[in-house]
């Protein structure tokens, strides 16, 4: 159980580091719809 639970932790902090990097909420839309609002 523990070395789930490490792996898990591991995970979060990879994970983490991305979305920091990555588009904001605000922003997400620019990535998923076009100009004319329609799904990419």
């Amino acid at each position: 159980m523990e070395a789930l639970t490490e792996e898990l932790l591991a995970i979060g902090k990879r994970c983490a580091a991305v979305l920091r990097d990555g588009p904001s909420a605000e922003d997400h839309g620019d990535f998923l719809y076009d100009e004319r609002g329609l799904p990419k």
